[in-house]
């Protein structure tokens, strides 16, 4: 059991031999059978991981047949990648010292800026790249929801409860020990506003609204209209605040959250900055540990990544922050062990950028391209 089991699992199975040791051999049979229930999970993992690296050597070796195929059949739009790729390459050549280096820094900004078109190069990884994107937005506007909440609660806070409205009877949620509100818990219960792979669509407004500001992005599953948003919201302001929200209040929260929202807003601009920082810090570290998955410790959220977000009440978003970095890394760890030898060729000597096309009928020597196809087994 101990072979199979994670090191979390150690000590129940440490409790186990105890149990079959001192004679107990009910109570170490009926334990024996939990431990084999968890232990199911360990097994499945064990195996995927012994498996890793060959479906991942093997991903890689289809995905640069099926590339070199696509070369010789003159289907690789070859001129347009080499005046994208050599554009960002001379941008930013002067500020890393590594091809590596530059490929992850324009690939961070092609998947967090969310408005360039994502390269032909990358087709295969376009469907992915989108939903990440349209994740990173989803954590992007609950940021900028939880804060215009939190400012409302905070003003309605400040004042009594007899002036604000009638008492219901109704107990304050999401609080701490000593009655203060938990941001913490109350920033997950926000998550639920916004679901997985759903958006806001704000052209569904209530009153002056900035619906210019945000749509709904191409392929998004589903969507959030506002008017059912605000009522969620006030439902959730009610349960903070231990009573019924009056009329005035709702569009004093409306205003709250509308403003934070607004392109401009200065608080939106912070949260906006709080969580790419953390999620560039996240990637950073990911990308100077290995390209492997090792574990929870490697999948771990560095320190200063989790201070970051903390300094802005926005700790709720550690974990799914956490995810979406682990899936940027793997996207861009992937692509990059495929395609590394030709974005190596595009920007090997001036004289083959020059070029205005490329042939696969060509030498290995006269085309970057041509080296690519002529030559799968040095990718």
């Amino acid at each position: 059991m101990r072979k199979l089991a994670r090191p979390e699992h150690f000590a129940s199975i440490d409790k186990l031999i105890e149990y079959a040791r001192s004679g107990r051999f009910a109570r170490a049979l009926r334990m024996s059978f939990d431990v084999l229930e968890v232990l199911k999970i360990d097994i499945a993992n064990r195996s995927i991981e012994m498996y890793r690296e060959y479906m991942r050597s093997t991903a890689v070796a289809y995905e640069r047949s099926h590339f070199c195929n696509m070369m010789r059949r003159n289907s690789v739009p070859v001129d347009e990648t080499r005046v994208w790729w050599r554009m960002e390459y001379d941008a930013l050549r002067g500020r890393f010292q590594s091809l590596d280096e530059i490929f992850s820094h324009v690939f961070r900004a092609l998947v967090l800026g969310g408005d360039q078109p994502v390269p032909k190069l990358m087709h295969m990884d376009e469907a992915r790249i989108n939903g990440i994107r349209r994740e990173y937005e989803r954590l992007e506007t609950v940021g900028f929801l939880f804060m215009g909440f939190t400012q409302f609660i905070q003003a309605i806070g400040r004042a009594s409860a007899s002036a604000t409205g009638e008492p219901s009877g109704q107990q304050p949620e999401f609080r701490t020990e000593n009655g203060r509100v938990d941001f913490e818990r109350l920033g997950k219960e926000c998550l639920k506003l916004v679901p997985e792979g759903y958006a806001i669509n704000w052209s569904d407004s209530i009153g002056d609204s900035a619906a210019g500001d945000w749509r709904m992005p191409v392929g998004a599953r589903g969507e959030v209209l506002v008017g059912v948003l605000v009522t969620q919201m006030v439902g959730l302001a009610g349960r903070v605040l231990g009573r019924k929200i009056q009329p005035t209040e709702v569009t004093q929260l409306w205003r709250a959250v509308r403003t934070v929202v607004q392109s401009g807003s200065p608080v939106r601009g912070i949260v906006a900055g709080r969580i790419k920082t953390t999620v560039e810090i996240h990637l950073s570290s990911l990308e100077a540990s290995s390209t492997r998955f090792r574990g929870d410790a490697w999948e771990a959220m560095p320190e200063d990544a989790k201070l970051t977000l903390r300094r802005s009440m926005l700790g709720f978003l550690e974990s799914v922050l956490a995810s979406l970095a682990i899936k940027v890394h793997a996207i861009r760890a992937h692509h990059w062990l495929v395609y590394k030898s030709f974005y190596q060729a595009l920007v090997s000597s001036s004289s083959l950028l020059s070029q205005p096309t490329v042939s696969i009928d060509k030498t290995p020597s006269e085309s970057p391209a041509s080296a690519v196809a002529a030559q799968p087994q040095a990718l």
